[in-house]
């Protein structure tokens, strides 16, 4: 059988990975703000137009998007099932004499009916879960990091500050 890469490179699976990409700018945001929040918080106590604002600004859109990174992901799966459909066919083609043999029409068949799918099933879920894990973890120390990093005019008012002190 030629080599199954091409099947992994659908469409759907790159909306997958766009509708994955979203999902954790998404979440990233959230950290971020909350971390901002929580600065607010410490200063000047909690208002509920934020907790509202977070609301509408993170979960709803959060749960779009993960209906659209489900349903395209379910493409995706669909779309690698049949391109590797196709790639069997093709390679089976005009072969008459290799379902003579007992042992390869069964070894094929197996690789038709259940191997085959499961491995590109398992695949594309791997390949998904890496992508957001990543994008989580470098996403969120990014925010994170913006959170707790002080900003220039900061640094200059707490400078100004202690030098009134001496």
């Amino acid at each position: 059988m030629p080599s199954l890469k091409s099947i992994f490179l659908g469409f759907n699976l790159r909306i997958a990975f766009g509708f994955a990409f979203l999902q954790q700018s998404l979440v990233a945001a959230g950290t971020f703000l909350m971390g901002k929040i929580a600065v607010d918080i410490s200063t000047s106590g909690i208002h509920p137009w934020e907790i509202a604002t977070l609301f509408a600004c993170l979960v709803l859109p959060g749960t779009l998007i993960q209906l659209g990174l489900i349903w395209s992901q379910n493409l995706a799966l669909k779309e690698a099932m049949n391109l590797y459909f196709q790639a069997y066919i093709r390679s089976n083609y005009g072969r008459p004499d290799i379902w003579r043999w007992r042992e390869e029409k069964s070894m094929r068949h197996d690789i038709l009916a259940k191997s085959g799918q499961d491995t590109i099933q398992t695949s594309v879920h791997f390949f998904l879960d890496v992508f957001t894990t990543s994008l989580n973890i470098v996403l969120n120390t990014i925010s994170v990091m913006l959170v707790t990093t002080p900003s220039r005019s900061e640094e200059h008012t707490s400078e100004l500050q202690s030098l009134r002190h001496l």
